[in-house]
């Protein structure tokens, strides 16, 4: 019997094991990957254009931005094959800062920070998503529209980031992007939800136990249930996500909140049975 509980219980775990390595595989490989939108750099060699890397390092869902790090770098006939600009070239964004980015001849590549406008609904935490959109326009020392490539490293801790659409008008490349939580943020998740279920049953359990034994006030188990209570805010701001979601947010109303009432519930009716029972049994050896 216990050789079979032992097999078992190392099945369980290597399960688990095989589970989150192909949770951290599959995130890896689509977390971190480059997304390159417009047309392919072998195809502007023989003409000036531009590399924007647009590398996206974090998304703001209380302010509804995405702060990213944008680099111009010159392909083409516009490099001086060391990595400088040989012309002057400048690039226009549809960022929160609409003062392009200006690159002079010589010069090598420069990073500028960056906000982008996201829209989407924090609330829905932990199955939130978002969009967000900017043009990019590359434009020489004359003014003339010139092609660019663009490439979007998603460096974004909880969120994967893939492309949705992208026009090219007038020499104006618009990128369309969804982020969503990853898989490992809505696994992590799930499992805070599941403790918050737990803990909520443990302390039902706990006050049906103190009043059951009709023992009166019993203070090791009213502070379990008090560190039960008070432990339930600091587990909650420890999901994935910077900034926390919202109050409000689907895990509050489906765990959170049905959890933390739960439990306060427990530690009151273990107190207040508790006192009642302490007083019938003094009123009984008065009497």
């Amino acid at each position: 019997m216990r050789a079979r509980r032992g097999v078992l219980t190392a099945v369980a775990l290597l399960l688990l094991g095989v589970f989150t390595s192909a949770l951290f595989l599959v995130d890896r490989t689509y977390g971190y990957a480059g997304l390159a939108a417009g047309p392919d750099e072998s195809e502007l060699n023989g003409v000036d254009a531009v590399r924007v890397t647009v590398v996206l390092k974090r998304i703001d869902t209380s302010s509804s931005t995405a702060i990213a790090d944008i680099l111009v770098e010159p392909i083409g006939t516009l490099t001086d094959g060391k990595g400088r600009f040989l012309r002057p070239a400048s690039v226009e964004l549809s960022t929160y800062r609409t003062d392009p980015i200006a690159a002079s001849a010589g010069r090598m590549p420069s990073v500028e920070e960056r906000r982008i406008a996201v829209t989407g609904t924090a609330v829905d935490y932990p199955f939130d998503r978002y969009r967000m959109s900017f043009s990019v326009t590359p434009l020489s020392a004359d003014g003339r529209p010139i092609p660019a490539t663009v490439i979007v490293v998603d460096s974004v801790g909880s969120f994967a980031v893939k492309p949705v659409a992208q026009t090219n008008d007038g020499g104006a490349l618009d990128v369309d992007l969804t982020a969503a939580r990853t898989a490992p943020s809505i696994a992590f998740a799930g499992f805070v939800m599941l403790l918050m279920f737990g803990l909520a049953g443990a302390a039902l359990t706990a006050a049906y136990y103190v009043l059951a034994i009709h023992r009166g006030l019993l203070f090791p188990a009213c502070s379990m249930l008090a560190g039960m209570l008070f432990a339930l805010p600091p587990l909650r701001h420890q999901l994935p996500g910077d900034p926390a979601p919202p109050t409000g947010s689907f895990i509050d109303f489906v765990a959170f909140f049905p959890a933390l009432a739960i439990v306060a519930l427990s530690l009151i009716s273990a107190v207040l049975g508790g006192y009642a029972i302490e007083r019938r049994a003094a009123r009984t050896e008065s009497g």
